[in-house]
This record gives structure tokens, C-alpha cells and sequence, in this order.
């Protein structure tokens, strides 16, 4: 463990040396010992490889880890990164048999089983089967055990490759019970129309980042099944792939980027049927075509642009009755130009701007628990009566932004500074270099601003993180907000049916 940690602390030439000897030290502990270090070494080893990379190695690490012992707690860790290895290496059936083997472990067996049938899933999608996906998103929120939480996770660090940002954790170590419950809420939906294999083989081939496979099998479902209620979904995985191929050609940190190549790809996204990837490319096109933003016909483009998507994703959609508790509460919240529970108020990194911006950006979806603790996750678009500027970004849609920031302005960043006579210090991710020009493009039409840790905030503050129904009748609220790299707590009451904010406790800051 001293050979591993003074490795993190030292310069990258000289850590292939202390991890060389820090494997032969786990090797001969394994040999030598008995007991717990003898298997924590052997883990330890197997850990090592998965944490650089070298998937074969760590499968037959883990392998030996259960055949050596197979009655251990952690036996179905290992299996489950046997079977992590095989994805990596692009064995999907092998994969699939190694979930499907999971052995469960006293009191682990509820997480074990649940991220088994999870992670299955997952490698029928690869496999082109979401009918028997789905029966496995289903068994995995059967076995839930609400007791332990919303997510079921075995993240494990891993070596960080070029443009990795800080502090990332891989989702596909992890299953989250919201997420899940929308998956299979979304595949009912795709599997009782026509198109759904090939409509969920475009996606998945998305996910790998395969975009002209996921766009030619995108377009094979709107050609075959014309008339499918998939053909939508179908059409912006399509518009999806072909704009992050345009983006990918574009990168500014990479050499040889095709201008007019990239244009062509833009162009023809902007004359097929309106949706958010097609939104996106005319964004791009508008910077691209107008010198990095700088001549008014980009911005003419950017504000014609989001205008059409605001007008676009508006609902009149009838609400259910939680569904109208949360809408009136985020209506209250929902005060970016710091009015309401939220004037007078400061917060750190952040001022309330002097002046409205042209359009702000929100989610429309919401996590919300009941007083009985059950958690949801409700998406829908609302009016609100002191605003007609609003863009609805979803998450999906959000990282279509962070993709276009990241191709479109790289990723340097130059180090925080310290300010040791106030006592505070910079937000760790400050950009630099082209990134600088395309959020001054963006913050044209909307405030956009650097998040602490990496990527972007794209949502106009405050954002809601959270809303928790503390009585059963829901007459009282605490609402979770975050404004600029602080945030709160709002307190609600319902009284004659009304809501109201009570209090606003200011109670952290990154």
C-alpha cells in the first residue's frame, strides 16, 4: 500500500517502477500468507490490472480469486468484474454468461443479484434483445431492496485517459433505481411498436459511439416502418449520431479538422425535421459559419434557433395531482433573476445577473420522494406565469451541449488560484483557450458557466436537486436548490391549497 500511494503522489515517469514493485510484493504475500492477507492480496493484484486497463490479466486474476476462494464475500465482486472485463474486450455472450453466474453472498445477496440482473440487461441491449432486456430491468427493481438506497454501486477506480475529466465515476458500475424504472418505462414504450430491434440497436451503437453504424440503423428504421410511433426516436438517434460525428471531425484538439467536411454534415441536419440534435447542429453551424461566433448573423442563427426549440417542446398536457404540487413549487423556485424566497440573497461564485438573458434553461425532470420515502422521477413541462423565455433541456439533451463545448472549445484549463489573504480558492476547472469563446457565443442566448469539478452548467440557476413531501396529505415541502456552486434548502407550506415558501436555509458550498 506504500509503494501504491506513494506512486499517486509522484511524477508519471517514475510510478511504472513503484507499481512494478508493489505487484511483486502482493504476488509474494499471495505465496507466503494464509488468512485474509492472503486473499486481500490476490484482489489487490486483480484490482491493479482492471485499474490500468489490462482486462485479460484482471480476468484471470478474479478467475483464480474464486476458483482459490470460492466461499468469500467479495467471490461475486470478482464475478462481476470477470464479466466487466469481457465487456471490455467486446465479448458481450461471454459477458452475458458471466452475469447470469453471479454467485450471491450473505448479506450481499441483494446486491449482487440486482447488479447481475442489471448489467445483464445491459449486454442484451449489446446483443440486440430488448424484449429480454426489459425482463431484466424488471427482476432487478423486483429484488430492490429500498432499504439500502436508490444506487446499487461497485465503482472501481480506473487509470484516467486523455480529456477524462476530474472526479468522474463510470456509470456503468453502478444501477440506479430512477434510472432503471425510466429504462423500462422506455422500452414498454419502443418494444409495442414496430422498428423497436433496430430502433435499440441505433441506440446502443450510439452509447459505443459508433456513429455512422448508429445512423445508418436509425435511418433503416424511419425507411421500414414509416408509419411506427418509433419513427420520432428513431430520426434523433439518426439527427444524434451524424451531429456528434460532425463534432468529433471538428475537435479543435485534434489535427486535421475539416472545416467544410464538418458544414456539409451541419447543413444537411438543418434541413431535416426540427429536433434537439438538429437544434445543437444549427447552434454549431451558427459559431462555425460566423468565425467562432463573432459576426451577428451567428447570433441572429443561435436566438432564431432556441426560439424555435422553445416553441416547439411546449405541453398543455393535463397534470396529475403530485404532478401539480411539484409544478406550483418549482414555479416558486424557478427565479433566476434572484426575486421571490431568493432576494436579498448571496451565494458563493455567483451573482444574480443585472439584467434578464434572452432564454433560460431548465429540466423538466425532478427527483421527488414521498413522506412513506418512496422516490420518483417526474418529467414534464409546465408554463410559467413570470416567464415565457424558458428552454426544457433534458439530461440527454444537456450532454449534446457538453459535447459541443468539448469539441467545439477543447478542454484545457489552467490551475485555480488561491487567494490566501480572503482564505478561498478558485473553482478547480477554470477553462482556457477556445472553450472561452464558444461560452461567450452561448451566454449570448443563456448563462452558461464552468462547473466546479469539470464540464459545463448549461441550466439556469437555481436548479432543483431535490423535493421532499415531508407529511402524507403533502402540505409541507423542503426543496433541495443549488445556485452557482452553493445551495439550500427552500421550506414549503400548502395552506388554502396554496403554496408558499416558508424559509430558505443557505447550508453548503463547494
Amino acid at each position: 500500500m506504500f509503494y501504491l500511494k506513494t506512486m499517486n503522489a509522484e511524477q508519471p515517469a517514475a510510478r511504472p517502477a513503484l507499481l512494478d514493485k508493489a505487484r511483486q510484493l502482493l504476488a509474494s504475500i499471495h505465496d507466503r500468507a494464509d488468512g485474509l492477507y492472503k486473499r486481500k492480496a490476490l484482489a489487490t493484484l486483480a484490482s491493479l490490472a482492471f485499474f490500468n486497463r489490462e482486462y485479460p490479466a484482471a480476468r484471470e486474476a478474479f478467475a483464480r480469486y474464486i476458483h482459490d476462494f470460492p466461499g468469500s464475500f467479495y467471490a461475486w465482486v470478482a464475478a462481476l468484474r470477470i464479466a466487466q472485463c469481457h465487456e471490455r474486450l467486446g465479448d458481450w455472450r461471454a459477458a452475458l454468461a458471466a452475469y447470469e453466474a453471479i454467485p450471491p453472498a450473505g448479506d450481499s445477496a441483494s446486491i449482487a443479484t440486482v447488479l447481475a440482473d442489471v448489467f445483464a440487461g445491459r449486454a442484451y441491449e449489446a446483443l440486440g434483445e430488448p424484449v429480454t432486456a426489459l425482463a431484466r430491468f424488471r427482476r432487478a427493481v423486483e429484488r430492490w431492496d429500498p432499504a439500502f438506497g436508490q444506487t446499487y454501486n461497485i465503482h472501481a477506480p480506473q487509470a484516467s485517459r486523455p480529456g477524462d475529466q476530474l472526479l468522474v465515476r463510470n456509470p456503468d458500475f453502478a444501477a440506479t433505481r430512477t434510472a432503471i424504472e425510466a429504462r423500462i418505462a422506455q422500452l414498454e414504450r419502443t418494444t409495442a411498436a414496430p422498428g423497436a430491434v433496430p430502433l435499440e440497436q441505433a441506440r446502443w451503437l450510439s452509447k459505443m459511439k459508433r456513429w455512422q453504424d448508429a445512423a445508418r440503423t436509425a435511418e433503416q428504421v424511419v425507411a421500414e416502418f414509416p408509419t411506427s410511433p418509433n419513427v420520432p426516436e428513431a430520426r434523433f438517434i439518426g439527427h444524434r449520431a451524424l451531429l456528434e460525428d460532425a463534432l468529433e471531425r471538428a475537435d479543435v484538439e485534434k489535427p486535421g479538422a475539416d472545416t467544410a467536411a464538418v458544414l456539409a454534415i451541419l447543413d444537411r441536419l438543418s434541413s431535416e425535421p426540427f429536433d434537439f440534435a438538429v437544434c445543437v447542429a444549427n447552434i454549431a453551424r451558427a459559431y462555425l459559419a460566423s468565425g467562432s461566433g463573432a459576426a451577428p448573423q451567428g447570433e441572429k442563427l443561435l436566438l432564431d434557433t432556441l426560439a424555435k426549440w422553445r416553441d416547439q417542446v411546449r405541453s398543455d398536457r393535463t397534470l396529475s395531482a403530485l404532478e401539480r404540487d411539484v409544478a406550483e413549487i418549482r414555479s416558486l423556485v424557478f427565479r433566476p433573476n434572484g426575486d421571490g424566497i431568493f432576494a436579498g440573497t448571496r451565494w458563493n461564485g455567483f451573482a444574480w445577473p443585472p439584467q434578464p438573458a434572452p432564454f433560460v434553461v431548465t429540466a423538466p425532470e425532478v427527483l421527488v420522494k414521498l413522506a412513506d420515502g418512496q422516490v420518483t422521477r417526474l418529467s414534464f413541462i409546465q408554463r410559467f406565469p413570470h416567464l415565457d423565455n424558458a428552454l426544457w433541456v433534458d439530461d440527454e439533451q444537456s450532454a449534446l451541449l457538453d459535447t459541443l463545448m468539448t469539441h467545439l472549445g477543447g478542454t484545457k484549463t489552467r490551475e485555480g488560484r488561491i487567494f490566501w489573504d480572503k482564505g478561498v480558492m478558485e473553482a478547480p476547472n477554470q477553462p482556457v483557450g477556445p472553450s472561452l469563446s464558444v461560452m461567450a457565443f452561448l451566454n449570448r442566448a443563456f448563462r452558461v458557466i464552468p462547473g466546479h469539478w469539470g464540464g459545463w452548467h448549461f441550466a439556469t440557476f437555481p436548479t432543483i436537486s431535490e423535493i421532499v413531501f415531508i407529511d402524507s396529505g403533502r402540505t409541507r415541502a423542503l426543496v433541495r436548490v443549488t445556485v452557482g456552486y452553493a445551495g439550500g434548502d427552500v421550506l414549503f407550506e400548502k395552506q388554502d391549497e396554496v403554496w408558499r415558501a416558508t424559509k430558505l436555509n443557505q447550508t453548503w458550498v463547494t
